[in-house]
């Protein structure tokens, strides 16, 4: 049941990644010629658009969990199924968030911020999640588990938007406030 959620949350993955791509030369573009406002209208779009698709993803997993696990619970075992309801409905709430991170990622590597991107790379990789899964799994056991993701994606994505808004007002030479 596991491998299935990795298979749908890869798909989503994907579509933020190819997403982030898609602007990276938009950006560096921008980026080069001295153009924030460019830079503003892609950022902004590519964030609006790759959010709207995790709340569509998010509403169709979370409406549809009955039938999104049929389909690979083919032994109709009642136990995995709810696991794997309760998880998906978690751990898909993550997505908020992750397409935060993946869009705020690209920006920085775009704008020559390579060290900001791998920071937060690494943070969503190892850094966070690792001590989450442990401390909420022994805690809430698998729900805090499928939470892990969830909380490693947020505290991630409000930190990357920290990083942002001091690189922009670097780029427009505003002060930072703080």
């Amino acid at each position: 049941m596991f491998v299935d959620k990795r298979n749908i949350a890869l798909v989503g993955v994907s579509i933020f990644t190819g997403i982030a791509q898609g602007i990276q030369p938009l950006l560096s573009n921008g980026y080069g010629l001295g153009n924030h406002s460019i830079i503003k209208r892609v950022l902004k779009y590519a964030l609006v658009t790759s959010l709207s698709i995790a709340i569509i993803m998010y509403l169709c997993i979370f409406t549809n969990v009955n039938s999104v696990i049929g389909i690979f619970n083919s032994e109709h075992n009642l136990e995995i199924a709810q696991l794997a309801k309760t998880g998906f409905r978690i751990y898909f709430m993550g997505f908020l968030f992750l397409a935060i991170n993946i869009i705020l990622t690209m920006y920085l590597s775009a704008t020559e911020r390579a060290k900001e991107a791998f920071t937060i790379s690494v943070l969503r990789g190892c850094i966070i999640i690792v001590p989450l899964v442990l401390l909420l799994g022994k805690v809430w056991n698998m729900e805090g588990v499928w939470l892990s993701f969830v909380l490693t994606e947020c505290i991630v994505a409000t930190g990357a938007v920290f990083i942002v808004s001091i690189r922009k007002a670097q780029l427009t030479g505003q002060k930072v406030a703080g």
